[in-house]
């Protein structure tokens, strides 16, 4: 099934996710902007596309300003197996990556994912705290055409994060 969201509603697009399958795209217009302030989950094999081409060029822009304890490593979107975030502007909520503030507890991170056959194309990802994308055993991950800027806080962060086994 394909979903079509023209308009900047943040319930539209959320029930939208809560019922896609795999299979499914979510298209939202390069017009669309939305401000999640929670973690949302993209469903296993499901694809969010938002219309931009290479490096997010004139996609739809989504942003938050939820923050998280560290220690929880939790992201914007966390990605189930397959699924697809494509053509889309994510922008976090540190915008003051030299800030070197000895009380800051929280950080926000814009993608996540755990589980194999994960993609993130043609995307821009900023103002991400440590990582834009934070990838843990990405076997048979493509991350292509990003532009991954300015995700680091306290001059420590990288663009994409890898660890475990597996290869992008």
């Amino acid at each position: 099934m394909i979903y079509n969201l023209t308009i900047s509603d943040l319930s539209l697009f959320k029930q939208f996710l809560s019922q896609s399958k795999s299979g499914d795209i979510i298209n939202i217009s390069t017009n669309v902007k939305l401000l999640i302030n929670e973690s949302l989950t993209v469903p296993k094999g499901v694809i969010i596309d938002g219309g931009g081409y290479k490096y997010g060029a004139g996609g739809a822009f989504i942003q938050t300003t939820a923050e998280y304890p560290e220690s929880q490593y939790v992201a914007l979107f966390k990605l189930l197996e397959g699924s697809i975030l494509k053509g889309l502007r994510i922008q976090g909520s540190n915008k003051e990556i030299f800030t070197l503030s000895k009380t800051r507890t929280s950080v926000s991170n814009p993608i996540k994912f755990e589980e194999k056959n994960c993609s993130v194309i043609n995307c821009e990802i900023f103002d991400g705290d440590k990582w834009g994308v934070y990838a843990l055993h990405p076997q048979d991950a493509l991350i292509d055409g990003c532009f991954i800027h300015h995700c680091k806080v306290q001059g420590y962060g990288y663009g994409v994060w890898m660890g475990g086994r597996g290869g992008i």
